[in-house]
């Protein structure tokens, strides 16, 4: 089913190349494209999973994939925002 990216989406994405970006447009997402949207190391997302930590996931055999919006979700909830930040808003 695909997914229509609002613009805080774009932002991580848009350092990708298209092709990328296209193969990203789906809701649920491989290991490999999180690891690339997100900057983390691939055994970084792997060892979280097997502690219970990091984003959420669905297994599926051996696959896994991972919700886009649960990746969004992680990502905002890590988002440092500096003091300038606050004070121009």
């Amino acid at each position: 089913m695909p997914f229509l990216f609002g613009t805080s989406v774009a932002i991580y994405l848009g350092k990708f190349q298209r092709r990328e970006i296209l193969e990203a447009q789906t809701k649920y997402l491989t290991e490999q494209q999180v690891a690339k949207i997100t900057s983390r190391a691939l055994s970084t997302l792997r060892n979280e999973r097997s502690k219970g930590l990091g984003i959420p996931y669905i297994k599926l055999g051996r696959s896994v994939r991972y919700d886009l919006q649960d990746v969004i979700e992680f990502m905002e909830a890590h988002k440092i925002r500096t003091d300038r930040y606050w004070r121009n808003r």
